[in-house]
């Protein structure tokens, strides 16, 4: 059976030691499940309102200071390029 050590917390080897470790690994997992929906959401708020979440805007488009997407004229013209080389079947 493995065991979670912690350099901060003093867990005893009783039948106590179980339940705080219990207790600790569920805080843990709890914190994380939270902190992942706040991301989340976050970052669907900000499609919503069609600003960068700081990521690379991909080619074709730039980011201003107030991190809205616009197109950038010279990616714009080499996706259009790549587009118009693909094949009908691959679009």
């Amino acid at each position: 059976m493995s065991r979670v050590i912690s350099a901060r917390e003093n867990i005893s080897d009783d039948a106590s030691g179980i339940l705080v470790e219990g207790v600790l690994e569920s805080m843990a997992e709890y914190y994380s499940a939270e902190l992942s929906q706040k991301i989340r959401r976050g970052m669907d708020i900000n499609a919503e309102k069609c600003l960068s979440n700081g990521s690379n805007p991909g080619l074709g488009y730039r980011v201003d200071e107030e991190r809205r997407f616009h197109v950038d004229p010279e990616g714009a013209a080499v996706v259009r390029e790549i587009l118009n080389n693909m094949p009908a079947e691959r679009l």
